[in-house]
């Protein structure tokens, strides 16, 4: 169905969902051409829109992270209630919070894209904390982003603890999410099926811009079909890929 950029989206499908969930700051505009791809493989689709998220800058510096956990956990059991088996893919903040979905329930497969799970690399975010404190009346903004950093903080203590299948994807031009937190993923994680893939020329907003939009979405295809069952099922795969 269309839907105004900012507003949540749900397409019917097949037995496979993908909950779709977008990034820090943004909107489920962010997710809406990937939906609208997977919709077109047959797959139940639903993009979630974060507490606090497409609204005002009022509303987004009010938020709180586990508001954006809640809405995110909503979306999963409203999509897990209509469909066999349900596939996370999270863009930025929506894989970190796809890393902690993971931990209370039994996902198909788990896709982040850009996603950060190091503090390090942001003076800003780093410092967030005591900047909320000292200078929050005048940039509210800091509000946000310390809650960023306990989502992340929250992320990073679970990797060890993560089984599910996941396919981590991150663009060589990163600049908003250095690259190091992908690799940081792919090696805390537990999951006996993991899969890094790089994309060359492509920087954070990988599913709205940059040269490999469309390819970035098969990919996604890919994996979300393999753990479904349609390509097999690989006791042990680690891939280490570009493209």
């Amino acid at each position: 169905m269309q839907t105004p950029a900012a507003e949540p989206f749900s397409f019917a499908g097949g037995p496979t969902g993908c909950l779709l969930v977008h990034g820090f700051g943004g909107s489920p505009e962010e997710t809406y051409g990937l939906g609208k791809f997977l919709a077109a493989q047959g797959y139940s689709v639903l993009g979630v829109r974060l507490a606090g998220h497409g609204s005002t800058p009022e509303a987004f510096y009010r938020s709180r992270w586990r508001a954006w956990y809640n809405s995110a956990e909503e979306g999963l059991v409203e999509l897990a209630a209509r469909t066999e088996r349900v596939v996370v893919a999270g863009f930025s903040l929506g894989g970190v919070l796809g890393l902690l979905l993971s931990q209370r329930y039994p996902l198909a497969g788990l896709i982040t894209m850009g996603s950060r799970v190091l503090v390090r690399g942001n003076r800003r975010f780093v410092w967030s904390p005591v900047l909320r404190y000292a200078f929050g009346w005048r940039d509210p903004s800091l509000a946000a982003v310390a809650e960023l950093r306990q989502a992340v903080a929250a992320a990073r203590q679970v990797l060890p603890r993560v089984t599910v299948p996941a396919l981590v994807m991150h663009g060589r031009d990163d600049r908003v999410v250095l690259p190091a937190n992908a690799e940081a993923i792919v090696a805390g994680i537990a999951s006996e099926r993991k899969e890094l893939v790089w994309w060359e020329d492509t920087g954070h907003q990988m599913l709205v811009e940059g040269p490999h939009r469309l390819a970035i979405y098969e990919r996604i295809a890919r994996f979300v079909a393999a753990v479904a069952g349609s390509l097999g099922h690989p006791d042990r795969t680690e891939v280490l890929a570009t493209g």
